[in-house]
């Protein structure tokens, strides 16, 4: 069970039980004492009110007020809402940008931390700027999806892709390129 799972399972038995002890929820997810009580402290960073008490009768319950949901993004979903980040910031009119800040701390608590470093890392090779006023833009024809899917698990991947390219001028010619 992966990290995010097992503070998703957390959550789900502390609603259910309504209060439980740490051993109670050990012995529930398979995992040891140190890493429960990181997970619940985790899960208190992220807005969860997980009250706790002590001596016979105490232990851990979650308050009914706290239904924060963690959404459950695949990586591509991950990216794709990162990428979508990363041109509103470049964009200072579009409305809500100065939301995007606060948006994007909950996208990264829905990814594990790992695939998250990982998506910073190629967002840092996407250049994303003002066109040049004085070229016209270029007509794009239609991409199949088959082609687009493609691109966006080589580009995730870091794989170079080999491409049939035609200039401006009409040129064609055979390209090994990284996909971003």
């Amino acid at each position: 069970m992966n990290t995010r799972t097992r503070r998703d399972e957390l959550v789900r038995l502390l609603r259910r039980r309504g209060t439980t002890t740490v051993s109670e929820l050990v012995e529930s997810v398979g995992t040891s004492k140190r890493s429960v009580l990181r997970d619940i402290a985790v899960l208190r960073e992220e807005g969860f009110l997980i009250h706790s008490s002590a001596g016979p009768g105490g232990g851990l319950s979650l308050d009914p007020a706290s239904i924060l949901l963690t959404p459950k993004l695949t990586t591509s979903e991950g990216f794709a809402l990162l990428l979508s980040y990363a041109v509103v910031k470049q964009t200072y009119s579009i409305p809500f940008a100065d939301l995007a800040d606060s948006a994007l701390l909950k996208i990264e608590q829905s990814i594990p931390r790992d695939r998250m470093l990982q998506m910073r890392r190629i967002l840092r090779n996407v250049y994303i700027g003002t066109p040049n006023p004085r070229l016209p833009l270029p007509v794009v024809a239609t991409i199949g999806k088959h082609v687009l899917k493609t691109f966006e698990v080589w580009f995730l991947e870091s794989r170079r892709m080999k491409l049939n390219y035609k200039c401006r001028n009409g040129k064609r010619t055979n390209r090994l390129t990284d996909p971003y």
